[in-house]
Parts: C-alpha cells; sequence; structure tokens
C-alpha cells in the first residue's frame, strides 16, 4: 500500500515502533496528572499551575535544545530526553504512592519534565528527515500523527482503567516504563549524516541565525501567531477546565477518558488522510483545520453527553493531525537541514510560552467568570485568529511543494 510505503525504510520502523509505546505513555501521564492533583486539591488553579510549570521548562530551554539539535546527533539528544523524562515520571509515581506530597513538589517535578521534553522536539523535527526519503516526507510525519493518534486512543483508556483500579501513581509508574523503550528505539537508529550548524558560534550566534532563516518565510511568522492564539486561549480551556468539568458533571476519570478516545479516534483518520492528501495550498489548509481544533473547548462545554461530544472531539483530532503532519512537512521541506531544528525551536517557543501563560490564567478566569462560559469563549476567540490567518494572502500564495 502506498500509505506503508515509508515503513519500508527499516530505520523509519525503529522510530516508528518506539514512538508507538512513548506517546501512549504521554497519554497516560496527561489524564493520571490530572486526576491526581484534583484528587490533592480539587482546584483547576493547582491543576493549571503543575500543567504551565511543564510548558514553562519547555519554553526556556526548546530555544537553546534547537541550537544544540542543529549541532550534535539529534537522536543523542532525543535518547538523554526520553532518560530524563523517565526518571521524573519515576519520582513522581513514587512520591504519590508514599504520601500527599504539596503540589510544590509536583511543579518542580513538572518543571523538569518540560525541560527535558525541550531538548526532544526540535531534534524530532530534524531527525525525520534524516531516516526517510524526501518525497515521502508527508507519509511519515502522517504515520507520526498516526503515533499520536494511537496515544490519544490507547493511553486514555489504560490511564483510565488505572486511574479507576488503582490510583493515578500507578498510571504514573506505566508511564516511567515506556520512556524506556523509546530510549532503546533511539540508540538503534542510524540515521543519515546531515549538514550541521558550523561549530565555533556562540548561541546567540545561531540562534540570530535561525531568526533570519524564519524571517524569510513570512507565513511561518504569521502561521506561529495564530498557533500562539490556540496555545495561550483553546488548548489550556480544554487541558484545565476539561477535567474539572468531566470530575464535576460527565462522570469522573472514565468520562474524561471516554472523550479523549473520542479525539484519539479522529486522530487515527487524520494521520491516515495525511498519508493520501497532499493540498496545493497547504498553508491555507492547516488553518482552515486549525477553525476546527480551536473549537475543542466549546465541543467539551456543550452539553451533548459524552458519547456526542466524543464524536465531536473525534472530528477535531481528524483536524489537529492532519494540520501538524502538514505544517511539519512544509518546514522540512522549505528550511535548510542545519537550521532546521533551531527554526523549529521557534515555532515551538511561540506555542509553549503562550500555553504556559494560558495555563496559569485560565483557572482563576474560570474562577470569575464561570467554567462554561470561560470554555466557549477560549474557543471562539481561537478560531476567529485561526481564520484570519488562513485568508491572507502571503499564506494562500504557498503552493505545494514538488518532492
Amino acid at each position: 500500500m502506498r500509505v506503508l510505503a515509508v515503513l519500508r525504510h527499516p530505520q523509519f520502523r525503529i522510530y516508528f515502533a518506539g514512538q508507538v509505546v512513548s506517546v501512549v505513555g504521554d497519554q497516560i501521564t496527561t489524564l493520571a496528572l490530572a486526576f491526581a492533583v484534583l484528587g490533592l486539591t480539587d482546584s483547576t488553579t493547582a491543576l493549571g499551575s503543575v500543567l504551565a510549570a511543564t510548558t514553562v521548562g519547555l519554553a526556556l530551554f526548546v530555544l537553546p535544545a534547537g541550537v544544540i539539535a542543529d549541532r550534535v546527533p539529534r537522536q543523542i539528544l532525543m535518547l538523554g530526553s526520553d532518560v530524563v523524562r523517565g526518571v521524573v515520571v519515576a519520582i513522581a509515581a513514587v512520591d504519590l504512592l508514599v504520601s500527599r506530597p504539596p503540589i510544590w513538589h509536583l511543579v518542580v517535578l513538572f518543571f523538569l519534565y518540560g525541560s527535558a521534553e525541550a531538548f526532544f522536539r526540535p531534534a524530532s523535527i530534524g531527525l525525520v528527515p534524516q531516516i526517510v526519503e524526501p518525497e515521502q516526507l508527508q507519509q511519515a510525519n502522517g504515520l507520526n500523527g498516526f503515533v499520536f493518534s494511537i496515544g490519544m486512543t490507547a493511553g486514555p483508556t489504560i490511564a483510565g482503567i488505572l486511574v479507576a483500579l488503582t490510583s493515578p501513581a500507578w498510571a504514573l509508574v506505566v508511564d516511567a516504563g515506556t520512556f524506556l523503550a523509546s530510549a532503546v528505539s533511539l540508540a538503534l537508529l542510524r540515521p543519515r549524516p546531515v549538514e550541521r550548524s558550523p561549530p565555533g558560534h556562540s548561541l546567540l550566534h545561531d540562534l540570530r541565525g535561525g531568526w533570519r532563516v524564519l524571517c524569510q518565510h513570512t507565513w511561518l511568522l504569521v502561521g506561529l501567531a495564530a498557533f500562539a492564539v490556540y496555545h495561550m486561549v483553546s488548548l489550556p480551556a480544554l487541558l484545565v477546565l476539561g477535567p474539572k468539568l468531566a470530575k464535576d458533571v460527565l462522570g469522573g476519570a472514565s468520562a474524561w477518558a471516554t472523550v479523549q478516545v473520542g479525539f484519539g479516534v479522529g486522530q487515527i483518520f487524520g494521520g491516515l488522510l495525511a498519508t493520501r492528501w497532499l493540498p496545493a495550498r497547504p498553508i491555507s489548509v492547516v488553518f482552515a483545520m486549525l477553525v476546527v481544533g480551536s473549537a475543542q473547548p466549546l465541543i467539551v462545554a456543550s452539553g451533548l453527553g459524552v458519547p456526542l461530544i466524543a464524536v465531536g472531539l473525534g472530528i477535531a483530532g481528524c483536524a489537529v493531525t492532519f494540520l501538524w503532519s502538514v505544517w511539519d512537512t512544509a518546514m522540512q521541506q522549505r528550511v535548510p537541514a542545519d537550521a532546521l531544528s533551531r527554526v523549529s525551536s521557534y515555532d515551538f517557543l511561540a506555542s509553549v510560552g503562550s500555553m504556559s501563560l494560558g495555563m496559569a490564567l485560565v483557572g482563576p478566569l474560570a474562577s470569575v467568570g464561570g467554567t462554561l462560559p470561560t470554555m466557549r469563549a477560549a474557543a471562539a476567540i481561537g478560531a476567529a485568529a485561526a481564520f484570519a490567518v488562513a485568508l491572507l494572502p502571503v499564506v494562500r500564495a504557498v503552493r505545494r511543494h514538488a518532492a
């Protein structure tokens, strides 16, 4: 099958297998951590603080991580990130098993988690073109999105079962083990050599070089602005207020796991769609899809009931996975290999930096304005920003890249 052609590459198969396991673990932690914090405090502000700590760590280190990823073997950087995050999750699990830790313990631990994750993300964007052929980049990115869909489907299901039968702490124990699988797969990789950023320059020099490359592509700059709005407004409303609404109204951890599984099933279709459809105007399609993705808080706050909410999030999941696959492919095709991780680090910074602020603010805002109105307003703001960017001439001018 054409969809599976990229899996004929042994290096990509190794990478793909490790990421399947790792992403399942990531989604286990997302749900387990939310219910661990709510079980300790019943406070969305506390949950927002812990989640914000992760994104703050990511935001602080993602730019230097991008420079390093353009200088050293990228799979080594990713392997080190997996080891550190696995240790952090294991410590958090033990802390929850033996005591009722103060929230600041989890804030510190997940700040370290986010700091380590910062070194994984830019390196992973740069690594994929080293292990597949250029004409199969979007297939590879689509299958990577498929990995996330598996995680979104299996992870919450496993986490919901573990939380219901044992505790959030034991769910974190399982996730700590999944980092080992990812680390082993990365250790086995032998990617093609690639031109690297010249040695001897300062960190600031290389960062300026990455910024100059970014500014050569206006569609990237305006796109980062729309993603910043999505991550500052729409996504925090979903991730912080969604579990609280599920706990109070929808039926608890099992209900939240069900709607997350719906999102994951949609991601499966989005990943498969990305392996088949190469849009003529890829960046316009990306932001049209982001309009749908931004509606997630509105869907959860709709009062439709768990089954219909799961269906709605499935549609959003399809859109989100497809748009990230197309966006990553556009960057990998148009940005020079020796600057790719640095440019992607600015991309991540725009998202996680704004998300740090959103995570910290959404709980207090909801306590003043109400959970449901806050979620609905967040969806409307994110969708409006994405729609405006989709219509810009500089975005519509970007056409499909010839492999």
